[in-house]
């Protein structure tokens, strides 16, 4: 349900605009469109960790315009990150 829920959100956003923010009882995303640029050695933070992203530069082609996001958190407090980008 919340994949669905992200794609429907993610396909029409543009890189840079402000992340949306779904919560409810089951769960809490984070949906957000960056551009190549923005995602380059960030850092990401967590309610239980961090991590820095690496140089985007070594990872996507020359091709890829934007980096989709999603940080998702149950009621378990489990939290999951995802990155999408094309190839």
């Amino acid at each position: 349900m919340a994949e669905v829920v992200y794609k429907t959100i993610i396909q029409d956003r543009v890189p840079g605009e402000p992340a949306v923010i779904l919560e409810s009882q089951l769960f809490t995303m984070v949906a957000e469109r960056l551009s190549v640029n923005a995602v380059n050695n960030t850092y990401l933070d967590t309610t239980t960790g961090s991590f820095q992203m690496p140089t985007m530069d070594s990872i996507l082609s020359e091709n890829t315009s934007f980096v989709d996001s999603k940080v998702g958190k149950t009621s378990q407090k489990q939290i999951t990150v995802h990155f999408y980008f094309l190839i």
